[in-house]
Protein backbone atom coordinates (compact mmCIF):
# COMPACT_ATOMS: atom_id res chain seq x y z
CA UNK A 1 0.00 0.00 0.00
CA UNK A 2 0.90 3.32 0.10
CA UNK A 3 3.95 5.00 2.21
CA UNK A 4 3.92 8.56 3.22
CA UNK A 5 8.01 9.77 3.54
CA UNK A 6 9.56 12.93 3.80
CA UNK A 7 12.24 14.89 1.77
CA UNK A 8 14.49 15.01 4.89
CA UNK A 9 15.96 12.76 7.90
CA UNK A 10 14.88 15.73 10.00
CA UNK A 11 11.72 18.15 10.27
CA UNK A 12 13.96 21.31 11.13
CA UNK A 13 13.56 22.45 7.84
CA UNK A 14 9.63 22.80 8.43
CA UNK A 15 9.88 24.13 11.38
CA UNK A 16 8.77 27.48 12.77
CA UNK A 17 12.42 27.99 14.25
CA UNK A 18 13.78 28.62 10.98
CA UNK A 19 14.31 32.07 10.20
CA UNK A 20 14.08 34.64 8.48
CA UNK A 21 12.04 32.75 5.78
CA UNK A 22 8.71 30.73 6.32
CA UNK A 23 8.94 27.16 5.98
CA UNK A 24 8.49 25.44 3.09
CA UNK A 25 5.59 22.40 2.69
CA UNK A 26 7.56 19.00 3.35
CA UNK A 27 6.86 16.64 0.23
CA UNK A 28 5.49 13.53 0.75
CA UNK A 29 4.39 10.69 -1.36
CA UNK A 30 1.39 9.64 -1.35
CA UNK A 31 1.59 7.00 -4.39
CA UNK A 32 -0.36 3.59 -4.60
CA UNK A 33 -0.62 0.97 -6.70
CA UNK A 34 -4.21 1.03 -7.49
CA UNK A 35 -4.10 4.84 -8.01
CA UNK A 36 -7.22 5.33 -5.95
CA UNK A 37 -8.17 8.88 -4.60
CA UNK A 38 -6.91 9.82 -1.33
CA UNK A 39 -7.23 12.12 1.32
CA UNK A 40 -4.08 13.09 3.69
CA UNK A 41 -3.77 14.19 7.68
CA UNK A 42 -0.72 14.96 9.59
CA UNK A 43 -1.33 15.99 13.10
CA UNK A 44 0.64 15.98 16.30
CA UNK A 45 -1.17 13.60 18.95
CA UNK A 46 1.28 14.61 21.77
CA UNK A 47 -0.58 18.31 21.34
CA UNK A 48 -4.41 17.22 21.42
CA UNK A 49 -4.15 16.26 17.48
CA UNK A 50 -3.30 18.85 16.60
CA UNK A 51 -3.87 19.28 12.72
CA UNK A 52 -0.53 20.50 10.81
CA UNK A 53 -2.13 19.56 7.19
CA UNK A 54 -4.87 18.44 5.65
CA UNK A 55 -5.52 17.39 1.74
CA UNK A 56 -8.23 15.47 0.20
CA UNK A 57 -9.62 15.23 -3.11
CA UNK A 58 -6.38 13.68 -3.78
CA UNK A 59 -6.90 12.33 -7.50
CA UNK A 60 -5.72 8.72 -8.06
CA UNK A 61 -2.65 9.60 -10.28
CA UNK A 62 -1.55 12.13 -7.89
CA UNK A 63 2.07 10.93 -6.40
CA UNK A 64 3.50 13.96 -4.38
CA UNK A 65 2.11 16.57 -1.95
CA UNK A 66 1.80 19.22 -2.39
CA UNK A 67 -0.07 19.17 -5.63
CA UNK A 68 -2.44 22.04 -7.39
CA UNK A 69 -4.52 18.78 -8.43
CA UNK A 70 -5.72 18.91 -4.70
CA UNK A 71 -7.46 20.40 -2.22
CA UNK A 72 -5.78 21.88 1.15
CA UNK A 73 -8.17 22.21 3.90
CA UNK A 74 -8.21 23.89 6.99
CA UNK A 75 -5.09 23.22 10.06
CA UNK A 76 -5.68 23.76 13.21
CA UNK A 77 -4.56 27.65 13.39
CA UNK A 78 -8.13 27.79 10.80
CA UNK A 79 -5.80 28.44 8.36
CA UNK A 80 -5.43 26.66 4.62
CA UNK A 81 -2.54 24.70 4.14
CA UNK A 82 0.26 23.22 6.09
CA UNK A 83 1.23 24.97 9.54
CA UNK A 84 5.06 24.58 10.52
CA UNK A 85 6.24 22.11 13.81
CA UNK A 86 6.46 24.78 16.63
CA UNK A 87 6.02 22.63 19.42
CA UNK A 88 6.23 24.58 22.91
CA UNK A 89 8.82 24.80 24.93
CA UNK A 90 9.30 22.41 28.02
CA UNK A 91 6.37 20.32 26.10
CA UNK A 92 9.05 17.53 25.21
CA UNK A 93 9.24 16.14 22.10
CA UNK A 94 6.29 16.01 19.63
CA UNK A 95 5.49 13.34 16.94
CA UNK A 96 3.87 13.70 13.91
CA UNK A 97 1.66 11.06 12.69
CA UNK A 98 0.68 11.18 9.01
CA UNK A 99 -2.07 9.02 7.26
CA UNK A 100 -3.33 8.69 4.21
CA UNK A 101 -7.05 7.18 3.19
CA UNK A 102 -7.35 5.45 0.35
CA UNK A 103 -10.58 5.48 -1.34
CA UNK A 104 -13.68 4.19 -2.90
CA UNK A 105 -13.73 5.80 -6.48
CA UNK A 106 -16.72 6.67 -6.17
CA UNK A 107 -16.20 8.98 -3.26
CA UNK A 108 -17.79 12.47 -3.73
CA UNK A 109 -15.50 15.25 -3.73
CA UNK A 110 -15.34 18.03 -0.77
CA UNK A 111 -15.65 21.83 -0.98
CA UNK A 112 -12.57 23.71 -0.28
CA UNK A 113 -11.45 24.77 3.28
CA UNK A 114 -12.94 21.82 5.09
CA UNK A 115 -11.33 21.09 8.79
CA UNK A 116 -10.01 17.62 9.40
CA UNK A 117 -13.29 16.61 11.03
CA UNK A 118 -15.55 16.86 8.44
CA UNK A 119 -13.35 15.76 5.61
CA UNK A 120 -13.03 12.51 8.07
CA UNK A 121 -16.83 12.66 8.32
CA UNK A 122 -17.82 13.30 5.05
CA UNK A 123 -15.36 10.39 3.37
CA UNK A 124 -15.77 7.72 5.89
CA UNK A 125 -18.06 5.63 4.47
CA UNK A 126 -15.73 5.83 1.67
CA UNK A 127 -12.30 4.39 3.09
CA UNK A 128 -10.87 1.24 2.25
CA UNK A 129 -7.51 1.61 3.49
CA UNK A 130 -5.65 3.62 6.30
CA UNK A 131 -1.83 3.98 5.74
CA UNK A 132 -0.94 5.51 9.53
CA UNK A 133 2.47 6.21 10.80
CA UNK A 134 4.75 8.46 12.40
CA UNK A 135 6.25 10.97 10.30
CA UNK A 136 9.42 12.01 13.30
CA UNK A 137 9.72 13.36 16.41
CA UNK A 138 10.51 17.21 17.05
CA UNK A 139 11.24 19.40 20.07
CA UNK A 140 11.50 23.31 20.61
CA UNK A 141 15.37 22.17 22.81
CA UNK A 142 16.13 20.77 18.89
CA UNK A 143 15.42 23.99 17.39
CA UNK A 144 18.46 26.06 19.11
Amino acid sequence: MSEATINYSNLYPYSCFVQPQPPSTPTIDVSDPYHLPKAFIMDDPDANGFVHWVVYNIPGQVTQLPSTLTTEGKNSRNQTGFTPFCPPSNTGEHHYRFRIFLLDPSAPLLPQNLAAPQVLDALTPYIWHINEGILGAFSAALAV
